[in-house]
């Protein structure tokens, strides 16, 4: 057993979905579809800091493509979670438009 785990517990929290810059739009959708249906779910955002994007000419555009972002949903709610993206994305295809 890890000293981490020890202090903090098991994780309990499941990455179910990933996106890179061009698609955290969608997923930050995905997450407030998730808390509206009572989900408990969570975002956790990474930049990568390289020297490629501290040295790039044009530095916003280079950042945004650096950030990576992922959707958690703690365990307890995996199958709940699942169930609710599907019908997401069935609405979604159905409507064409992000659903809130």
């Amino acid at each position: 057993m890890s000293l981490a785990t020890i202090l903090f517990g098991p994780n309990r929290w499941k990455t179910i979905l990933a996106a890179n810059a061009h698609g955290t739009d969608e997923l930050q959708d995905k997450y407030e579809y998730l808390q509206h249906k009572g989900v408990k779910s969570r975002l956790r955002v990474e930049e990568d800091h390289s020297l490629f994007a501290v040295l790039a000419i044009d530095y916003r555009s280079s950042r945004q493509r650096n950030r990576s972002m992922a959707l958690l949903v703690h365990e307890e709610d995996l199958s709940r979670a699942v169930e609710a993206l599907n019908k997401y994305e069935s609405l979604r295809y159905a409507a064409q438009t992000p659903v809130r």
